[in-house]
Order: structure tokens, then C-alpha cells, then sequence
């Protein structure tokens, strides 16, 4: 039952992390996963380019999604191994 409840917990953190950065991209980079164009793509100028800082600030926060979350995941599994109390370490197989 602890193998079915583990895993279902690491599940469940798939699907937080994905919502998380689903929502961190949508309102801190402008970035959207609804079809369609910005309004500002009626306008005769377009949108305006955005400038080099926030251009730098979009890539970082792409490059360090991955890792971010690879951190999370490590100190949620411990959490999870010690609330269901299991060993930290992996069990070999003789």
C-alpha cells in the first residue's frame, strides 16, 4: 500500500509543478496556452518588442524551470519516503 501511495503522491507533484509553471508563465512572462493573438496584433504597429532586460529575464526563468523543479522533487521525495516511513536509502535486490 506504501508503493501505491508513494507514487501517487509523485503524481500528484507532476501535476502541481505543471500548474505552477503554467501559471507563473502566464502571469510573470505574458506567456499564454490559450489559442488566439494579443490584441495588440490589431494594431497597425503590432506589438511592441520587448525590451532586453525582460527578453533576459523570460530565458532564465526558462532555463531554470527544469532544475527548479528537479530540487523540489528531490526534497518532496524525501518528504514523502519519511511521512510514509521508509528508509532513505534504495533497497538492492540480491
Amino acid at each position: 500500500m506504501k508503493f501505491l501511495a508513494r507514487y501517487v503522491a509523485y503524481l500528484a507533484f507532476v501535476v502541481a509543478a505543471l500548474a505552477f509553471w503554467i501559471v507563473f508563465a502566464y502571469v510573470f512572462l505574458g506567456a499564454s496556452l490559450l489559442p488566439g493573438d494579443p490584441a495588440c496584433h490589431f494594431e497597425q504597429q503590432g506589438c511592441p518588442k520587448p525590451s532586453m532586460l525582460a527578453q533576459a529575464v523570460r530565458a532564465i526563468c526558462f532555463f531554470s524551470a527544469l532544475p527548479l523543479t528537479a530540487i523540489a522533487f528531490v526534497a518532496f521525495r524525501k518528504a514523502v519516503r519519511r511521512g510514509l516511513g521508509m528508509s532513505e536509502t534504495r533497497s538492492t535486490l540480491p
